[in-house]
């Protein structure tokens, strides 16, 4: 099954605020967020309610940045990425080159309101939006639940 994603700013931000808030640097942001507004209710300083708000708001907008920041500079989004899946695993084509990345080596699969998300690492992934999938979107699935361990598979 051959795959081509163009990669968008709203899409590669769906990617951050999902692995971000999934993350305990995630969970201790709003921890601490929610911490400060609840101080507000025994101490009554405007100051702690700011403070939460603004932990609160600024990861967000933190992270657009971050995914517009990327979409600019990174050249592999100007041109769409081009991706073949089969039993053997999913192959990247970029270029000239080609990746045959085995499914025995995606760290884990994810699915977001947006997006199938296959992690290579911690921190990197191939990112498969709904809209570029379309009616692969069943098969790709398909092929996760069935060459993946189950342990790895998160949607």
């Amino acid at each position: 099954m051959n795959i081509e994603v163009k990669m968008t700013t709203e899409i590669l931000y769906n990617y951050l605020l999902r692995h971000t808030y999934k993350s305990i640097s995630g969970w201790l942001n709003i921890f601490f967020a929610l911490i400060l507004l609840v101080a507000y209710f025994f101490d009554g300083n405007i100051l702690i309610v700011i403070g939460g708000a603004f932990i609160l708001i600024h990861m967000p907008l933190s992270l657009f940045s971050k995914a517009k920041k990327q979409m600019l500079l990174n050249k592999a989004f100007k041109n769409p990425l081009k991706y073949h899946a089969d039993e053997e695993g999913v192959k990247a084509y970029q270029n000239e080159e080609t990746v045959l990345i085995s499914w025995e080596h995606f760290l884990k699969a994810v699915m977001t309101k947006k997006s199938i998300i296959l992690y290579t690492s911690p921190v990197k992934a191939l990112i498969f939006p709904f809209k570029d999938l379309g009616a692969n979107q069943e098969k790709l699935k398909e092929l996760i639940r069935t060459y993946m361990p189950p342990a790895k598979v998160k949607m």
